[in-house]
């Protein structure tokens, strides 16, 4: 009986009614400020998991151009020295048909190279494109499972939102 007169006594007072006002109002401001910092985290973390693939195939476009550019570096500098090798060879040539028959092999041995170098860069690109494209496959399962566990997130707070309404 006590607590309720006082209670009914604090309740009558406006000046009090105004600060247990505000109190609530600070308490649902506050809890409302919560629950928005919570889901700009959950954006964060589902925009850093999203960029994951993109990252992993950074790296992977990365590792191709590195391959591709030492396997060029290395073929020039290889047709270079062969190039100066041959000039030399023909430059010592003194019958015509020596030094034909010599350009006609060289032709023939830089033809098998570039053949040789076409194939091995053919299989780095085609290792990167398969390595892309299981992390496209991987991306999509993630993606749609995101896609669930978004779309029930978004279903909960609807319901929240609605009980709130209707209290």
């Amino acid at each position: 009986m006590q607590c309720n007169k006082i209670l009914d006594l604090l309740l009558i007072n406006p000046y009090i009614m105004h600060i247990v006002a505000v109190q609530q109002n600070f308490l649902n401001r506050y809890l409302l400020i919560n629950e928005e910092l919570a889901m700009y985290e959950d954006f964060m973390k589902m925009a850093q998991d999203s960029m994951k693939p993109m990252l992993k195939l950074a790296e992977n476009n990365t590792a191709l151009a590195v391959k591709l550019l030492n396997s060029q570096t290395e073929n020039t500098a290889e047709l270079m020295k062969s190039n100066l090798a041959h000039v030399q060879a023909l430059v010592e040539t003194k019958d015509l048909n020596d030094a034909v028959e010599m350009q006609q092999k060289y032709v023939e041995a830089l033809n098998e190279k570039m053949v040789t170098v076409a194939k091995e860069n053919a299989a780095v690109v085609e290792a990167a494109v398969s390595e892309a494209g299981k992390i496209f496959e991987g991306s999509l399962a993630e993606v749609q499972a995101q896609a669930k566990k978004t779309v029930e997130t978004i279903e909960k707070e609807m319901n929240k939102a609605g009980k709130k309404k209707a209290a």
